[in-house]
């Protein structure tokens, strides 16, 4: 790329679209998408952090009791809707729209556009809440006994509330600011951590109490949420410009392009949500979403911290030569995001699934949680972390279509994905319980990923497929030789304490996998260290 000099007079007159797109040219793609991933992984992993503390808490009250099965299900209404009209479809619809806006001569199109579509938003949200709660209040005067109905009539409007923030997030990803966006759910983590922990301790609040409190902090979550959002904003000098014009051109495109992108991008999180219910059904004791809840989080770990925010940070970067039509640079900037996702979720894959049981013992096995819900917990881990590399490279792999404004493809195929999903649930809940249901999630993915595969190498310049697979190989490599130590660990006779397990492999692993990748020269490896 070649860097321009610009003058600070007139850099400092730019509005903030402008002057992040200014600043940003001084950087090379791949400098500038390695950066923001790296800052969203490190808020990320502060925020996974404090949710395996959540975690923790859920295992200490509530074990895989019925009482938190019924809160995962409420919890998962609000939470697919977050990805289906926030950081999920909407946003995928909006950047490339907005990213075009940017560029517009006309310096108020983009302030403008925003606030269209946030006041659309918040006017949809809200009809949709209210609908929703009578709904709920229905279903309750002939159910009057269901926990779950009860929690999700409370975190309904929570709904609203995070899929603004969301979509404010993406808002501030396109004005080049990562920060806010990834530190946003941590709010929601210490909120509930302390209202179960201070619901327990200082009022003596148990089971279903405790989960109201509980509910009562998600709603607070995401008021706070949506004021982070907003204060950054301001920070950036950004005015929101509300105003009800749906008609305006952009704002009907982005319309069009969400109908097909609520499943394209969201199959992971239908996929999630048709495996609780089922669960939740066909596995007698009512356990199941708890336990498929304890086994989700864990995979989700390395999944968020690193694979979607690779993906987040290179989304913006995607659609912006997708506008411009530069399609070679399209395509290189995709293989050197999937070698990078490949690179972080090869060794994430091969820990978690040698380490499950000692990884559960440790961080879950007190309280309400006993050595059969470890041993539940940790077979559907196995087969959820086999997935890993096909999650993460499916979250990049449908920016790519979407920054191509092919929405329909990744659409269909994600369908295709949905129903096999289902099928195999059926299938397999019977023999396998909760394990059945995490192997079916991997193999629609399996499905997913090749189908996009196939069909993306159609529509874009020839990639560097011996680089990529070359890549592949290595990472895979590195991560087997860094298998040898942590199997060690974890089945030597020295070290029985699952704890001491643990402590030794997590960092052992990972120094191991960096000494192999450093030797088999890695490119990878350099570009995570590199500093701005």
């Amino acid at each position: 790329m070649t860097n321009k000099k610009v003058e600070p007079v007139k850099t400092s007159r730019l509005l903030p679209v402008q002057r992040a797109a200014t600043i940003f040219a001084r950087v090379s793609d791949e400098q500038r998408v390695v950066s923001s991933a790296r800052l969203i992984a490190g808020l990320t992993l502060c925020s996974r952090i404090l949710g395996l503390i959540r975690e923790g808490v859920y295992a200490q009250y509530f074990g895989t009791s019925a009482v938190l099965s019924a809160f995962r299900i409420a919890f998962m209404i609000p939470n697919l809707a977050r990805r289906l009209f926030g950081e999920g479809a909407l946003s995928a619809a909006f950047i490339p729209v907005f990213a075009r806006a940017k560029h517009d001569d006309d310096i108020d199109h983009a302030p403008r556009l925003a606030g269209s579509v946030f006041t659309l938003l918040s006017v949809f949200l809200i009809a949709i809440v209210l609908l929703g709660e009578a709904a709920l209040l229905i279903a309750l005067r002939f159910h009057p006994e269901s926990s779950t109905l009860k929690f999700t009539a409370i975190m309904l409007p929570f709904m609203a509330f995070v899929c603004v923030a969301a979509y404010l997030g993406g808002l501030l990803n396109t004005l080049g600011r990562f920060g806010a966006p990834a530190a946003s759910p941590m709010l929601l983590n210490v909120l509930v951590i302390v209202a179960i922990v201070v619901g327990a301790y200082s009022f003596g609040l148990e089971s279903t109490a405790l989960v109201y409190a509980a509910c009562a902090a998600v709603l607070c979550a995401g008021i706070a949420q949506v004021a982070l959002q907003l204060w950054s904003l301001h920070a950036v000098r950004f005015q929101l410009r509300f105003n009800l014009n749906w008609k305006h051109r952009d704002v009907r495109e982005i319309v069009t392009l969400m109908g097909p992108m609520v499943l394209g991008l969201s199959a992971v999180q239908l996929n999630t949500l048709a495996d609780i219910l089922i669960a939740d059904y066909f596995i007698p004791d009512g356990k199941g979403p708890a336990v498929l809840g304890y086994a989700h989080f864990m995979y989700q770990l390395p999944l968020g911290v690193f694979g979607i925010a690779i993906a987040t940070a290179i989304f913006p970067l995607l659609a912006s030569h997708a506008a411009a039509k530069r399609w070679e640079d399209l395509s290189s900037a995709i293989a050197k995001g999937l070698r990078l996702s490949f690179f972080i979720s090869m060794p994430s894959c091969v820990g978690l699934i040698l380490l499950a049981n000692p990884l559960v013992t440790t961080l879950f096995e007190r309280g309400a949680f006993g050595e059969a819900g470890t041993q539940r917990v940790s077979r559907a881990l196995v087969c959820y972390s086999l997935g890993l590399c096909f999650y993460a490279t499916q979250h990049l792999l449908v920016r790519a279509f979407y920054a191509l404004k092919a929405h329909n493809i990744a659409a269909r195929v994600a369908a295709g994905a949905v129903v096999v999903n289902i099928a195999l649930n059926f299938a397999l809940v019977g023999p396998l319980a909760e394990a059945g249901i995490a192997l079916a999630t991997v193999i629609s993915a399996v499905v997913q990923v090749t189908m996009l595969a196939l069909m993306l190498r159609r529509r874009l310049p020839p990639m560097d497929l011996r680089g990529l697979f070359g890549s592949m190989f290595r990472s895979t490599l590195a991560a087997v030789i860094m298998a040898a130590p942590v199997a060690w660990i974890t089945l030597s006779s020295a070290f029985t304490s699952p704890a001491i397990q643990v402590v030794l492999a997590v960092p052992g692993g990972a120094l191991v996998y960096a000494l192999a990748s450093r030797l088999l020269r890695q490119s990878e490896l350099n570009h995570l260290l590199r500093r701005q």
